[in-house]
């Protein structure tokens, strides 16, 4: 939950919403040069950064039938002027780009209809499902390579939970939260460049510059991890 409640509170510069009002829950947010966007209930909204009030409805592109798509819950990724949104078409998933200055949607790329994780990295939009499996989406054309991430695959592999996440550095690493792997990923392929096996079954992650931090929703739990103990691949 990311915002919840209707009618924000403040508290000197700080916002807040009630938490026992659970009117509104968005399931992501960015920000774009100072304006906030968020999804939810199938749909893109802005929002006052300085109230978390809404301040408007997004309007979606129009497929061929007149009718406008609907926004999915992979995570709203910031790029430089422009958001990338994925929307179901169908039975499709198009992670389309949003010029926010226009308003106007102009790239698009089909992605696997049950991505978890979208992130923006090494220039690239990295998209990765819950078998594991691992797409990059080029942003100045559109484009989708999927690639060989190297890091297990199966119908359960990965929580619906971020899977995917960008350190303090650029760096990309891959959460998979119940074989307790975390991963370092290279910005070229996606291949694996070193790993680790958690003793501590993790839902999150921050990477800084010299180690990962892991959070641990079962039990409240927090690991620290030197990024000297990553193992080499292979």
């Amino acid at each position: 939950m990311l915002y919840s409640g209707i009618a924000p509170v403040t508290d000197g510069d700080v916002v807040v919403r009630p938490a026992n009002d659970v009117s509104i829950v968005y399931d992501s947010l960015a920000e774009v040069n100072g304006r906030l966007f968020a999804t939810r209930d199938s749909d893109l909204y802005e929002l006052d950064p300085a109230t978390g009030a809404e301040t408007g409805r997004f309007g979606l592109p129009v497929n061929e039938f007149g009718s406008e798509v609907e926004v999915v819950w992979t995570p709203l990724v910031a790029d430089g002027d422009h958001l990338w949104v994925t929307i179901a078409d169908g039975g499709d998933w198009l992670l389309t780009r949003l010029d926010v200055a226009q308003g106007t949607f102009d790239l698009q790329a089909k992605i696997d209809s049950d991505s978890e994780s979208a992130v923006l990295a090494g220039g690239r939009v990295w998209v990765a499902d819950r078998r594991g499996s691992l797409s990059w989406i080029d942003i100045s054309t559109g484009r989708r390579t999927e690639v060989d991430s190297g890091f297990p695959k199966g119908d359960t592999v990965l929580d619906s939970e971020p899977s995917l996440f960008v350190g303090s550095d650029g760096s990309l690493w891959a959460l998979d939260q119940p074989a307790q792997v975390v991963s370092q990923l290279d910005l070229t392929d996606g291949t694996v460049i070193a790993s680790y096996r958690l003793k501590f079954r993790p839902s999150n992650m921050v990477a800084t510059a010299t180690e990962l931090v892991f959070a641990n929703s079962y039990d409240d739990r927090i690991t620290l991890l030197p990024r000297s103990a990553l193992e080499p691949a292979g």
